[in-house]
């Protein structure tokens, strides 16, 4: 049985699969809903910080391009430079309330995506208040919200400038537990998350660089270009067209297919292949993938959809979608930690997840990985926003990965995109939501949610070069993620219709 339900808190509204047994995975996208004044930040319990090494300048390399003039060069390396210095302020700890834990310690830490000494890369100061302005609103702002929301941990990274500027870990991977085994703090460049339907962004981008190399047409049929695995399976037939299910209206949601989202596999149960998956996906009620209304007449969210893409990445790529995902796009834009796998990782150094009852959960995994397989650092995810944007030296768009006309094509809306799902005047491009803030600037975002513990977003403008990661462990991070959306976007003087009723966002200040 599929289902709709609004969270208690936040803006979003969940798509969700019911089974026996099962913690299936949602698609909370932002609806505008207003966000209860009873949540309003509010100072109940104290937290107590205490750092000891004082501030330090940010360290690492800059974001540039190899051809770019030799003030703006970088050595060998990713596409995406820097993040790999991690940088520790002293012995840090913070007093956290939760419903799991009273009282704990939490080692904050902090890594530096610092820029080149160069005209194009000003040296950035921590203590530059107009630098920094996001920076300290955030910082300020976490501790609170961990608190507020019942989330024991969380990762944020911040894009300015069109490069990976700031990333920190807050409160805890693994909380203490009461035999005394010490926790693990959330370290932002190394602390693996599963970031849920963030997988879409990175599947579509997988399939671009395809695009690029003329091995998939965007707006041809995509069932003709499913060579090797024609033979083992084929949308069913039904009422509708299937020519007329494109590779683009498939990564924009539009192609009229089934299967909204996935619950994924506890640990020690096998997935599915991913031909029994589109057959009747086990942790989707055994619902086979089809079109169920006619392509290109309206948006309709499908998980299915782009597992549907991961075979058509496996058949004109020529290996398994991980390792296009991994030779495509996390390699060339050095997201060392992100990967794709078959089965959970252990914990550490993926961190532990808590359900609304703050009860551990456990991690579970997909069949459908281009759907809701990824796990990654926010670290790694800042690398992937600074893709959509121009860079701190006058990069285009696509850094190299991807001409700037493939990121364009991502950022445009697909006709008939128009969804209730996501901040009000939404629509879809090739994996990315697409909004327009009360600026006229365009904002792409994708939440990810894996019901019910894991809660994400990543958000840019391109036009202001600025974009904001957040990752959770807790039922209670969809609050706390829409939450720092609201002070992110009014550190930089932004804001959006959907966003201007919630209480939340306006009171961005700690109280």
């Amino acid at each position: 049985m599929i289902e709709a339900i609004a969270p208690e808190r936040g803006f979003g509204i969940a798509i969700r699969i019911l089974a026996p047994a099962a913690q299936r995975e949602g698609i909370m996208i932002a609806n505008g809903r207003s966000i209860p004044a009873s949540h309003r930040i509010r100072q109940t319990v104290p937290i107590e910080a205490t750092e000891s090494g004082g501030p330090s300048a940010l360290i690492g390399l800059p974001l540039v391009r190899d051809h770019r003039p030799s003030f703006c060069r970088e050595s060998r390396g990713s596409i995406i430079q820097g993040g790999r210095h991690h940088e520790h302020q002293g012995v840090s700890s913070m007093r956290i309330a939760i419903l799991i834990l009273v009282t704990a310690a939490s080692a904050l830490s902090i890594t530096g995506f610092a820029r080149a000494e160069s005209a194009c890369h000003a040296t950035l100061d921590p203590q530059d208040d107009s630098a920094s302005v996001e920076r300290q609103r955030i910082d300020a702002a976490m501790p609170s919200l961990l608190t507020r929301y019942q989330v024991p941990g969380a990762a944020v990274a911040l894009v300015r400038d069109g490069a990976p500027d700031f990333s920190r870990g807050y409160g805890w991977a693994i909380p203490p537990q009461e035999n005394g085994t010490p926790g693990v703090a959330v370290d932002a460049a190394s602390t693996l998350l599963q970031a849920a339907s963030i997988s879409k962004p990175v599947a579509a981008l997988t399939v671009l660089s395809l695009v690029h190399q003329g091995r998939v047409a965007l707006d041809r049929p995509i069932m003709p270009q499913v060579r090797e695995s024609a033979g083992a399976w084929q949308l069913p037939a039904s009422d509708f067209d299937s020519n007329a299910v494109t590779v683009a209206r498939v990564l924009s949601h539009t192609a009229g297919l089934s299967v909204p989202g996935y619950g994924g596999f506890p640990p020690g149960t096998p997935a599915q292949s991913l031909l029994d998956s589109l057959k009747a996906a086990a942790d989707a009620d055994d619902t086979p993938l089809e079109v169920v209304m006619p392509p290109g007449q309206a948006f309709r969210y499908s998980g299915g959809g782009y597992s549907l893409l991961e075979l058509l990445i496996h058949d004109q790529a020529g290996e398994p979608f991980a390792d296009a995902a991994a030779h495509r796009i996390f390699n060339p834009l050095g997201m060392t930690r992100s990967h794709f796998p078959a089965a959970p990782a252990s914990s550490p150094p993926l961190a532990a997840s808590f359900d609304d009852q703050g009860r551990p959960a456990p991690a579970r995994h997909f069949t459908a990985l281009a759907a809701a397989g990824l796990q990654t650092t926010a670290d790694d995810l800042a690398r992937l926003l600074a893709v959509l944007m121009p860079g701190p030296c006058g990069e285009e768009p696509g850094r190299g990965l991807l001409p700037p006309e493939l990121i364009q094509r991502l950022l445009t809306p697909m006709p008939q995109s128009d969804n209730d799902l996501g901040l009000e005047g939404s629509r879809y491009g090739l994996g990315m939501a697409l909004t327009l803030l009360d600026s006229g600037r365009q904002l792409a975002y994708h939440p990810g949610d894996n019901l019910p513990n894991w809660h994400n977003l990543i958000a840019a403008i391109p036009e202001r070069r600025a974009g904001l990661v957040v990752m959770t462990n807790a039922a209670g991070g969809q609050a706390l993620r829409d939450h720092l959306l609201c002070i992110w976007l009014d550190a930089l003087g932004e804001s959006h219709p959907a966003l201007n009723a919630s209480d939340d966002c306006a009171t961005t200040e700690v109280e």
